[in-house]
C-alpha cells in the first residue's frame, strides 16, 4: 500500500522544523520496494544534522565574539576608575558580567541555551571569566595600594607641617613625630614591627631634614648644631658630616671674626704688624697648665655620672649631670677653652682628621689625647666609630662615659680605630700660625676701614646735597642739617659737613653783601668748587632731575654767568652721553678689575674712588684739549694708574726696630686732597694738596712718617698734616 504524507525536516535558512513532503512505499504485507525509500529519507535527515551542527557552531562563536566585545569595552570602562574610586571594582565587574550574559543569551538563546552550544559557550565564558577576574583584583589591589599610599602620605604632610608651624622647635618636632607614629604603625602592620620601626626612622629623618633646611636657610647655625646633637642618630651619616663641617668651618670664622674685632677695639686701626703679634701671643694660646690638667680635674668632678645615650647639653657641668661619651669628651675639651664641634664620636675624629690631628702610631698617644673605638656593641657611625674617650698617661687608661657611667677602662677594651691629639698642641702659637693670624688680623682691619670709609662717604655725599639743597631753596639752617647727618658719625665725617655747611653760609654772606653794594655775579674764583661733582652725582642716585638740576644753576648766585654756561653745558653731555658721560663705565671697571689682578667684585670702594679721581682727571684733559674728551682707552689707563698700590713706607734707623710701611692707592690719597709728586729716599716725600677740583694749591717736602699717617688717616691730608703749625712749602 502507499500513501504520501509530510516529515519535519530542518529548514538551514530560517533553522526551524517545517513539513517536507514525502512519498512513502509500504508493503504492508512485507512485499517489496519500501527499503529504498527508508534509506533516502535516511540519508536527507543526516545532511540536515551536518547543517543544524555548523550554524550552530558558527552562532556560538558570533555569541563567543559579541561577549568578548563587550565584556573588554566594559573592563576597559573600570579600569579607567584610580584609588578611592577603584576600591569596589570587582563587584562592578561581577556586574557587568552577569549584564553581559544576558543581553548575549537573549540575542543568541536558541543557540546557547541549551545541548552543545551552550556547553561551548559556558566553557569559554567560564575560562575568560577567570583570567578577567584575577586581572580585576589585581588591578583592585594596586589602586588600593596607592589610595592608602595616598592617605598615608597625606597623614604624614599634616604631621609635617604641624612640625613645621611651630618653626620646628624641638617641641614642635617632638609632637610632629608622636602624630606620625600610630599612621606609620597603621599603614605597615602587616609588614612587621622591623619594616614599622624603618619606617619611623625615616619619618623623623625627613622632618630632621626639613627643619635643617629651614636652618640653613636661616643662616641659624645654633640651631643646626643643636639639631645635629639631639637627633644626629636619626639623620642620614654623611648628611650630618657635611652639615657639621659648615657648622666647624662658620663657628671658626665667626671666632675669627669675633677675636679680629676685640684686636681692633684693644687696638684702634693704626695699630703695626708687631703689634698685631704681640696681641696674638697674648690674647690666643691655652696655658700649659690648664692643657696638662683640664681633664683630669674635669674627670674629677663627673667620675660616677649616669650615662645617657643622646644627653642633650646643659649650662653647667656637675657631677649629678647625664652624659653619653661624645658629650663627656666635648664638655671636658671646652673646660680647657677647646671647641669639639659635634658631641658624635664620628664627627668628632672627623674634626680631628680636618685639622691635621687624627693618627693611629699608638707610640704617638700622650695625655689627654681622644681614643676612638668601633665594634662595641653600639650603634656605629661614619668611620665605623662608636666610642670615644680621653687618655690619661698616668693609668695607662681611658677616661670616658659608658654604660656605668663616667669611669675609666682600658685602652684595648674594644678594637681602636685611631686618635686625636688632645689641646697640648694648642698650648703655644707658633710663629707661622702668629704670622698667619696676623696677616688675617691686618686683612680685616684694612677691609673694616674701607668699609667705614664707604659709609661714611655716602653720609657726606648725602648730607651735603642736603646743604646745598637748603641753600637752593631756602630751607634749614645748614649748620642744623649738617649736625643732623654727622649724628653718631666720625670727626672726618662731621668735619666734612661743618665745611660744606660754612661754604653755604660764606656763599650766602658774600651774596648778601654783594647785592648791599650793588653787585651782580661773583667771578669764578667766589665759586666752591664743588658743583660739577655734586650736580652729577645727585643725577646719577635720583636725587635731582635734570630739569632741577637746571634751575637749581640758573638760581644760585653764587655762580657766575661763564660758570653757568659751563655746567649747563656739562648738563647737555649728561643728557646726550657725550664726551666724559659717553664711557661704558661696567666694562671699564671690568678691565680694570682684570688689570689690576682683582674680580671686579673685589674693588668694592675702591672703584668708587678710582672713578671719582678719573673723572676729575677726564674733565681736566677736556680743558686742556678744547673739550675734547680722550679716548675710553684713556680712561682704562687712568683709572689703573689711580688704582694702583701705592707703599709709603718709614725707614726706623735702631737695629731693634722694623720698617713701617702702609698700602694704599693714588685714588685713595687724591680723595684725601694729596698726590704724591716723588720719594726723596732720604725718608721724605714730595707732596702736593689738591682742591675739590683736584687742581694743586701747594707743594710741600713731609717725612715719610706724616706720609704714612696720611696714609693710615681717615681724616683729609691737610688736616693731618696741620699747616697751621711748621711746614714749609716749597714752592714759595
Amino acid at each position: 500500500m502507499k500513501f504520501s504524507t509530510y516529515e519535519p525536516a530542518v529548514n538551514p535558512n530560517t533553522l526551524q522544523n517545517v513539513p517536507v513532503h514525502v512519498n512513502r512505499d509500504i508493503n504492508v504485507y512485507g512485499g517489496k520496494g519500501g527499503g529504498e525509500q527508508w534509506k533516502a529519507l535516511g540519508q536527507l535527515a543526516t545532511i540536515g544534522l551536518e547543517m543544524h551542527k555548523k550554524v550552530t557552531d558558527g552562532k556560538v562563536m558570533e555569541a563567543n565574539n559579541e561577549y568578548n566585545r563587550l565584556m573588554s569595552e566594559g573592563t576597559m570602562e573600570l579600569m579607567q576608575r584610580k584609588e578611592q574610586n577603584a576600591l569596589n571594582i570587582t563587584e562592578d565587574y561581577d556586574k557587568l558580567q552577569q549584564q553581559v550574559l544576558g543581553q548575549v543569551k537573549q540575542k543568541y538563546g536558541n543557540f546557547i541555551g541549551s545541548g552543545p552550544g551552550a556547553e561551548a559557550f559556558n566553557n569559554f565564558t567560564e575560562r575568560d571569566n577567570i583570567t578577567r577576574r584575577e586581572g580585576m583584583m589585581k588591578y583592585q589591589m594596586g589602586e588600593t595600594e596607592k589610595y592608602e599610599e595616598t592617605q598615608y602620605q597625606n597623614q604624614l604632610a599634616s604631621c609635617f607641617q604641624f612640625a613645621g608651624n611651630s618653626g620646628y622647635t624641638d617641641a614642635g618636632l617632638s609632637a610632629g613625630m608622636n602624630r606620625a607614629e600610630p599612621f606609620v604603625r597603621s599603614r605597615y602592620a602587616n609588614y612587621g614591627e622591623e619594616e614599622i620601626q624603618r619606617q619611623l626612622r625615616a619619618v623623623k629623618a625627613q622632618m630632621i631634614s626639613e627643619a635643617v633646611s629651614v636652618a640653613i636657610n636661616t643662616g641659624d647655625y645654633a640651631r643646626m648644631d643643636s639639631l645635629c646633637d639631639k637627633y644626629g642618630s636619626a639623620m642620614n651619616p654623611k648628611d650630618r658630616a657635611a652639615l657639621l663641617t659648615m657648622i666647624r668651618k662658620r663657628s671658626k670664622k665667626a671666632d675669627d671674626l669675633s677675636f679680629n674685632q676685640k684686636a681692633i677695639d684693644a687696638l684702634g686701626f693704626d695699630f703695626t704688624r708687631e703689634q698685631a703679634i704681640e696681641y696674638i701671643r697674648n690674647n690666643l694660646p691655652v696655658s700649659e697648665e690648664t692643657a696638662k690638667t683640664f681633664h683630669h680635674k674635669f674627670y674629677d668632678m663627673t667620675k660616677g655620672a649616669p650615662y645617657l645615650l643622646g644627653a642633650a647639653p646643659g649650662e653647667t657641668d656637675n657631677s649629678d649631670r647625664h652624659y653619653d661619651c661624645g658629650l663627656w669628651t666635648q664638655r671636658c675639651y671646652a673646660s680647657a677653652g677647646l671647641t669639639l664641634e659635634s658631641r658624635c664620636a664620628d664627627e668628632q675624629y672627623t674634626q680631628m682628621k680636618e685639622e691635621g690631628r687624627a693618627f693611629t702610631d699608638r707610640s704617638q698617644l700622650q695625655d689627654g689625647d681622644l681614643v676612638f673605638w668601633t665594634h662595641t656593641g653600639g650603634e656605629e657611625g661614619d668611620w665605623g666609630i662608636a666610642h670615644v674617650g680621653i687618655y690619661d698617661a698616668d693609668t695607662g687608661k681611658v677616661m670616658q662615659s659608658g654604660s656605668r657611667g663616667v669611669g675609666e677602662i682600658d685602652l684595648d677594651t674594644y678594637d681602636i680605630v685611631g686618635f686625636g691629639h688632645g689641646p697640648k698642641s694648642d698650648t703655644t702659637v707658633s710663629e707661622l700660625d702668629a704670622e698667619e693670624k696676623a696677616d688675617a688680623l691686618i686683612a680685616f682691619r684694612d677691609k673694616r676701614r674701607t668699609e667705614i670709609r664707604a659709609a661714611e662717604n655716602v653720609t657726606i655725599e648725602n648730607g651735603t646735597l642736603a646743604i646745598l639743597d637748603s641753600m637752593m631753596n631756602g630751607g634749614e639752617d645748614p649748620n642744623l642739617i649738617a649736625a643732623q647727618y654727622a649724628q653718631g658719625q666720625s670727626d672726618r665725617v662731621r668735619i666734612k659737613l661743618q665745611q660744606a655747611a660754612l661754604g653755604v653760609e660764606r656763599a650766602n654772606a658774600r651774596s648778601a653783601s654783594r647785592r648791599a653794594r650793588g653787585e651782580s655775579e661773583p667771578t669764578d674764583a667766589e665759586v666752591t668748587g664743588f658743583f660739577d661733582e655734586k650736580i652729577v652725582y645727585a643725577l646719577d642716585h635720583g636725587h635731582m632731575t635734570v630739569d632741577q638740576a637746571r634751575e637749581y644753576i640758573f638760581k644760585n648766585e653764587e655762580i657766575s654767568n661763564s660758570k653757568k654756561e659751563k655746567l649747563i653745558k656739562m648738563l647737555d653731555r649728561y643728557v646726550h652721553g657725550e664726551k666724559e658721560f659717553s664711557y661704558d663705565w661696567k666694562n671699564i671697571e671690568s678691565d680694570v678689575a682684570s688689570l689690576l689682578g682683582a674680580k671686579k667684585s673685589e674693588l668694592g670702594s675702591l672703584w668708587g674712588l678710582i672713578k671719582k679721581a678719573t673723572l676729575a682727571d677726564i674733565r681736566g684733559y677736556m680743558h686742556e684739549h678744547d673739550g675734547e674728551a680722550p679716548t675710553q682707552q684713556w680712561v682704562i689707563d687712568t683709572c689703573v694708574k689711580n688704582g694702583m698700590a701705592v707703599e709709603v713706607k718709614k725707614q726706623n734707623k735702631g737695629w731693634f726696630e722694623s720698617d713701617d710701611v702702609e698700602l694704599t692707592s693714588a685714588a685713595a690719597l687724591r680723595d684725601k686732597g694729596v698726590e704724591i709728586r716723588s720719594d726723596n729716599g732720604d725718608g721724605t716725600y714730595n707732596i702736593a694738596l689738591l682742591d675739590s677740583q683736584g687742581n694743586p694749591v701747594g707743594t710741600f717736602r713731609i717725612s715719610a712718617g706724616d706720609m704714612v699717617e696720611i696714609a693710615r688717616s681717615n681724616l683729609p691730608a691737610k688736616e693731618v698734616l696741620g699747616l697751621d703749625r711748621n711746614r714749609v712749602n716749597i714752592e714759595e
